[in-house]
Protein backbone atom coordinates (compact mmCIF):
# COMPACT_ATOMS: atom_id res chain seq x y z
CA UNK A 1 0.00 0.00 0.00
CA UNK A 2 2.72 2.25 0.98
CA UNK A 3 4.18 1.86 -3.15
CA UNK A 4 1.40 2.89 -4.18
CA UNK A 5 1.89 5.72 -2.75
CA UNK A 6 4.99 6.19 -3.63
CA UNK A 7 6.81 6.29 -0.36
CA UNK A 8 10.29 4.15 -0.25
CA UNK A 9 9.88 0.51 1.57
CA UNK A 10 11.91 -1.61 1.23
CA UNK A 11 10.02 -4.65 -0.34
CA UNK A 12 12.54 -7.65 1.31
CA UNK A 13 11.56 -9.78 4.00
CA UNK A 14 13.27 -8.76 7.11
CA UNK A 15 12.35 -12.21 9.05
CA UNK A 16 13.85 -14.08 6.74
CA UNK A 17 15.97 -12.38 4.40
CA UNK A 18 13.39 -13.14 1.65
CA UNK A 19 13.88 -10.68 -1.43
CA UNK A 20 9.93 -10.25 -1.03
CA UNK A 21 7.32 -9.59 1.38
CA UNK A 22 3.54 -9.87 -0.23
CA UNK A 23 1.25 -10.94 2.91
CA UNK A 24 0.87 -14.12 1.79
CA UNK A 25 4.69 -14.39 2.33
CA UNK A 26 4.70 -12.49 5.31
CA UNK A 27 2.17 -14.46 7.22
CA UNK A 28 2.51 -17.73 5.73
CA UNK A 29 5.39 -19.09 4.25
CA UNK A 30 7.99 -16.38 5.83
CA UNK A 31 10.20 -18.74 8.50
CA UNK A 32 8.84 -17.63 11.42
CA UNK A 33 5.28 -17.17 10.55
CA UNK A 34 5.50 -21.10 9.94
CA UNK A 35 7.10 -21.82 13.14
CA UNK A 36 4.45 -19.53 14.45
CA UNK A 37 1.18 -20.84 12.95
CA UNK A 38 2.74 -24.69 13.63
CA UNK A 39 3.60 -24.35 17.04
CA UNK A 40 0.22 -22.67 17.86
CA UNK A 41 -2.34 -24.95 19.55
CA UNK A 42 -4.05 -25.02 15.61
CA UNK A 43 -0.69 -26.61 14.12
CA UNK A 44 -1.59 -25.28 10.61
CA UNK A 45 1.52 -26.34 8.11
CA UNK A 46 0.78 -22.89 6.94
CA UNK A 47 3.24 -23.57 3.39
CA UNK A 48 -0.17 -25.82 2.47
CA UNK A 49 -2.34 -22.70 1.90
CA UNK A 50 -2.84 -21.85 -1.17
CA UNK A 51 -4.13 -18.63 -2.42
CA UNK A 52 -3.31 -15.69 -5.19
CA UNK A 53 -4.12 -13.13 -2.89
CA UNK A 54 -4.23 -12.57 0.82
CA UNK A 55 -8.03 -13.23 0.66
CA UNK A 56 -7.80 -16.53 -1.44
CA UNK A 57 -5.34 -17.50 1.13
CA UNK A 58 -7.34 -16.52 4.35
CA UNK A 59 -10.04 -18.59 3.10
CA UNK A 60 -8.27 -21.72 2.05
CA UNK A 61 -6.81 -21.14 5.68
CA UNK A 62 -10.20 -21.39 7.36
CA UNK A 63 -12.49 -23.65 4.81
CA UNK A 64 -11.40 -27.18 6.97
CA UNK A 65 -12.61 -25.22 10.17
CA UNK A 66 -16.36 -23.99 8.65
CA UNK A 67 -18.40 -27.09 9.47
CA UNK A 68 -16.97 -27.17 12.83
CA UNK A 69 -19.27 -26.02 15.99
CA UNK A 70 -16.06 -24.19 17.67
CA UNK A 71 -14.90 -22.16 14.22
CA UNK A 72 -15.45 -18.84 15.63
CA UNK A 73 -12.87 -19.26 18.58
CA UNK A 74 -10.36 -21.09 15.98
CA UNK A 75 -10.93 -18.19 13.49
CA UNK A 76 -10.13 -15.79 16.45
CA UNK A 77 -7.14 -17.28 17.61
CA UNK A 78 -6.35 -17.96 13.66
CA UNK A 79 -7.11 -13.47 13.15
CA UNK A 80 -4.88 -12.89 16.79
CA UNK A 81 -1.96 -15.29 15.21
CA UNK A 82 -1.84 -12.65 12.03
CA UNK A 83 -1.98 -9.02 14.64
CA UNK A 84 1.05 -11.02 16.37
CA UNK A 85 3.22 -11.81 13.23
CA UNK A 86 2.49 -8.32 12.25
CA UNK A 87 3.71 -7.00 15.34
CA UNK A 88 6.78 -9.52 15.26
CA UNK A 89 7.55 -7.99 11.68
CA UNK A 90 7.21 -4.37 13.33
CA UNK A 91 9.31 -5.32 16.26
CA UNK A 92 12.01 -6.23 13.59
CA UNK A 93 11.70 -3.63 11.17
CA UNK A 94 11.61 -0.65 13.41
CA UNK A 95 13.50 -1.88 16.44
CA UNK A 96 15.75 -5.06 15.52
CA UNK A 97 14.11 -7.38 18.15
CA UNK A 98 13.82 -10.38 16.62
CA UNK A 99 10.42 -12.43 18.26
CA UNK A 100 10.31 -16.05 19.43
CA UNK A 101 7.56 -17.97 17.72
CA UNK A 102 6.60 -20.02 20.64
CA UNK A 103 6.01 -16.81 22.29
CA UNK A 104 4.57 -15.04 19.77
CA UNK A 105 1.93 -17.58 19.22
CA UNK A 106 1.23 -17.96 23.03
CA UNK A 107 0.85 -13.98 23.13
CA UNK A 108 -1.74 -15.00 20.48
CA UNK A 109 -3.56 -17.29 22.02
CA UNK A 110 -3.79 -15.88 25.41
CA UNK A 111 -4.96 -12.52 23.04
CA UNK A 112 -7.83 -14.37 21.95
CA UNK A 113 -8.76 -16.22 25.26
CA UNK A 114 -8.63 -12.60 26.92
CA UNK A 115 -10.70 -11.27 23.84
CA UNK A 116 -13.45 -14.33 24.48
CA UNK A 117 -13.98 -13.43 28.12
CA UNK A 118 -14.88 -9.72 27.60
CA UNK A 119 -17.15 -10.36 24.46
CA UNK A 120 -18.99 -12.97 26.72
CA UNK A 121 -18.95 -10.29 29.89
CA UNK A 122 -20.76 -8.13 27.39
CA UNK A 123 -23.53 -10.53 26.59
CA UNK A 124 -24.28 -11.21 29.68
CA UNK A 125 -24.25 -7.55 30.25
CA UNK A 126 -26.23 -6.82 27.41
CA UNK A 127 -28.98 -9.27 27.80
CA UNK A 128 -32.68 -9.17 27.74
CA UNK A 129 -32.34 -9.74 31.66
CA UNK A 130 -29.69 -6.84 32.39
CA UNK A 131 -31.07 -3.61 34.02
CA UNK A 132 -28.64 -1.58 31.68
CA UNK A 133 -29.97 -0.90 27.88
CA UNK A 134 -28.80 -2.94 25.37
CA UNK A 135 -30.56 -0.88 22.84
CA UNK A 136 -27.90 0.80 19.64
CA UNK A 137 -26.77 4.01 19.38
CA UNK A 138 -27.62 6.62 17.41
CA UNK A 139 -24.36 6.01 14.90
CA UNK A 140 -25.64 2.01 14.95
CA UNK A 141 -24.83 -1.31 16.02
CA UNK A 142 -21.28 -2.71 14.90
CA UNK A 143 -22.69 -6.47 13.44
CA UNK A 144 -20.40 -9.65 12.95
CA UNK A 145 -19.49 -10.22 9.11
CA UNK A 146 -20.86 -13.82 8.32
CA UNK A 147 -18.48 -16.48 8.04
CA UNK A 148 -15.32 -16.44 6.48
CA UNK A 149 -14.79 -12.80 6.81
CA UNK A 150 -13.59 -10.55 9.15
CA UNK A 151 -13.34 -7.31 10.06
CA UNK A 152 -9.66 -5.86 10.22
CA UNK A 153 -9.13 -1.90 11.17
CA UNK A 154 -5.99 -0.40 10.19
CA UNK A 155 -4.50 3.15 10.81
Amino acid sequence: MLRSRHLPVDPSCLLCNSDFEPPIHLFGSCFLARQVWYSSNLQVDSQKIVGRNFIEWWLSLVRPWSNLGNKDEIIRVAIFLLWQIWKARNAKVFSNVQACPLVTAQTAHHLALEFSVVVAEQAVHNSPSSSVSSSPTSIGQWVLPPFPLFKLNVD
